[in-house]
Formats: C-alpha cells, sequence, structure tokens
C-alpha cells in the first residue's frame, strides 16, 4: 500500500510490510510507520532491517520510528535495538512517541537498555527531524 500524503515524498514507493511502513523520503530519513494495537516482536524488527539494508546497503542513516498510540514491544526487541545490529547501518534513531506509558518504556530502553547508536524520544515530529537532522 502506498500513502497518498507524504511529508518530504521521494520517487521510491513505500514497502509495506504490513506491521510497518517504511519510507525512503527525500531528505535523506529512513521513516518507519509503525501499526497501531500491534506488539512488535524481534521478528518484526529484523525484517524491518532487511527492507532497510536492501535500500542503503552499507550507508549509514538517520531512522524515524513513528509509533501510533497502541504500539507497543517486547523486552527482546528493546534489548535488540540496543544492541550491535543497528550500529551497521543507523547513525541515530528518533522515535515518535504519544502516550504516558510509551514515555515510561522508553525513559527505561534509554536508561537501561542502553542503545549502541544515539536514540531519543520526542512527541513532536518536527523536534525528531531536527534532532535527527543533527547528526548529518
Amino acid at each position: 500500500m502506498i500513502r497518498k500524503e507524504k511529508i518530504n515524498s521521494s520517487t521510491l514507493p513505500d514497502i509495506n510490510l504490513g506491521h510497518s511502513v517504511i519510507i525512503q523520503r527525500a531528505d535523506g530519513i529512513i521513516e518507519i510507520d509503525c501499526c497501531d494495537n500491534f506488539e512488535y516482536e524481534v521478528e518484526h524488527i529484523q525484517e524491518n532491517y532487511n527492507q532497510i539494508k536492501k535500500l542503503v546497503g552499507t550507508k549509514k542513516v538517520l531512522i524515524l520510528s513513528v509509533t501510533k498510540p497502541f504500539t507497543t514491544t517486547t523486552k527482546d526487541v528493546r534489548d535488540f535495538i540496543a544492541s550491535a545490529p543497528h550500529r551497521a547501518f543507523v547513525k541515530a534513531e528518533a522515535f515518535l512517541i504519544h502516550t504516558l506509558g510509551q514515555t515510561i518504556m522508553g525513559n527505561f530502553f534509554l536508561k537501561v537498555n542502553k542503545p549502541i547508536v544515539p536514540a531519543k524520544f520526542f512527541k513532536s515530529k518536527t523536534e525528531a527531524e531536527k534532532w535527527l537532522k543533527s547528526f548529518e
């Protein structure tokens, strides 16, 4: 499914994996639109990674993960995202969040999991994009 409206769109089509839509934006940011009412497992994140690697090869990129109010992850996902596979192709990752529960889990992720690449949680897409672009 290709979204009809895109901000910073590129000429490449979106990749719809069912649980995530991956968008290669014209500004160089890879945006991952996460599914609502969905708990991500490691295999979903690995599928996202595989698609991103197909898009960018060995180039390190900026990732904007856009969650929905009821997007959640397992403990295994948080451990996986904080670990070595991220270093191979991610410069920095911003997460757009919406709820108090996501804020609490985000703070826990940053303090306990200690991601291997710069990561930060935002309530504003504009602020997330500004932070990401500081890594260019």
